[in-house]
């Protein structure tokens, strides 16, 4: 196992540490990424006192320490937004259940959302609903029914929708990360790795690769982690594990608007947030139960937010989006399930602002985007929908 790198875990379990650096027991819910994950880079250290066997590689008892770190590769999807959003921006401020029961003779408008028996149902057209209750008979998610004058999109076997609101902050959990290799890669061993206090630094929102148009990247780091090889490793007890829905944004569920004016076209966008996590050699030393323990220590430095957008704009539009040089960004994804996440960037700078426009030339426009402003001015904000039942 020694100086091996490129492992593709079978299964990752991620969870929330109420104590950075701790693994709670029993674990009440373990997120499963399996059917996200793309790709994670374990890079692993031996230790200068570890003991090699014949073939080069570190015995079994003798793996030394390992640092969880590299890169974090997933689709975007409504459920794994809610977590990245409490896990890179901070948690949210506000959560709103969204189960209300199906009414008869109502009103209701687009984007509303009522549970009918088993299912869930969101609006696509505003209307009022029919005397008595229509009967779903329908077996597949994002099919229409008509209910009276309003048009709903049916989504299976899903009672439950919810809403989380926040704002940039420093109320950052970290997570724990289990990892499974189950296939033996480069003469190593099939192992389980634990990863504590792990932070994630940052998170891309719109970066576009392949025929998966809504990708998230993020880098981790972590306090320290240890091996089903090594003496002294406790397979932790994971009560629950919630799949997250391998349901990703397509191209034509984005949307990108300046100052509440949407390009005509956006080819592509990407909006960095970085919130320079750094893991010290420093330590404190503190108690649990009686016992005295220390950890590392987390700084968490000035948050960036910067990116870039190619976008083409009509005459009437590039007046509109760039006559201030401030400016609201948002990206929103929405789905017609009623699953959505949306990032506002309240405080802009569109650098090439003062650009003129030339009717001659291809209007596509290359624009940076720095935001600017501390956590205090709320420089970020998310609004989630999503049907993953996220507690603080």
């Amino acid at each position: 196992m020694a100086n091996e790198t490129g492992y593709k875990s079978n299964k990752v379990l991620i969870f929330k540490e109420t104590i950075a650096g701790e693994t709670p027991s029993p674990i009440a819910t373990g997120y499963l990424l399996s059917t996200l994950s793309q790709d994670f880079d374990r890079n692993q250290r031996t230790e200068t006192n570890t003991l090699l066997s014949n073939n080069g590689q570190a015995s079994k008892t003798d793996t030394g320490g390992e640092d969880p770190a590299g890169n974090l590769e997933l689709k975007c999807t409504p459920d794994w937004d809610v977590l990245k959003a409490n896990f890179i921006l901070g948690q949210y401020t506000t959560k709103t259940v969204l189960n209300d029961a199906h009414t008869t003779a109502t009103a209701y408008d687009v984007d509303d959302v009522v549970v009918l028996g088993s299912d869930t149902l969101v609006c696509k057209t505003a209307g009022t609903s029919g005397a008595t209750a229509p009967v779903v008979t329908s077996k597949k998610t994002g099919d229409l029914i008509t209910d009276g004058t309003a048009v709903w999109v049916i989504t299976k076997n899903k009672t439950g929708m919810y809403q989380y609101d926040g704002v940039m902050n420093n109320d950052i959990p970290t997570v724990g990360l289990i990892f499974q290799d189950t296939t033996v890669q480069g003469g190593g061993l099939t192992h389980t790795t634990l990863g504590r206090g792990v932070s994630l630094n940052n998170m891309s929102i719109g970066k576009e690769s392949g025929v998966i148009v809504a990708k998230t990247s993020h880098s981790m780091m972590a306090h320290g982690a240890i091996s089903s090889t090594q003496s002294g490793y406790v397979a932790p007890t994971v009560t629950a594990e919630v799949a997250l829905a391998d349901n990703a944004y397509k191209r034509d569920e984005i949307c990108i608007t300046i100052d509440g004016v949407a390009p005509d076209n956006v080819e592509t966008i990407i909006l960095d947030i970085d919130r320079a996590i750094s893991v010290e050699d420093a330590v404190k030393c503190f108690e649990v139960a009686g016992v005295r323990v220390s950890q590392k220590l987390t700084t968490i430095g000035t948050p960036t937010v910067s990116g870039t957008m190619s976008a083409r704009f009509s005459k009437e539009r590039f007046a509109q989006a760039f006559q201030n040089a401030e400016q609201s960004v948002i990206i929103t994804y929405s789905k017609l399930t009623g699953e959505f996440s949306k990032y506002t960037v309240a405080k802009t700078q569109l650098l090439d602002s003062t650009k003129a426009y030339d009717v001659a030339k291809p209007i596509v426009i290359n624009v940076p985007l720095n935001a600017y402003g501390d956590i205090s001015t709320n420089t970020l904000a998310y609004s989630i929908r999503s049907f993953l039942n996220y507690t603080k």
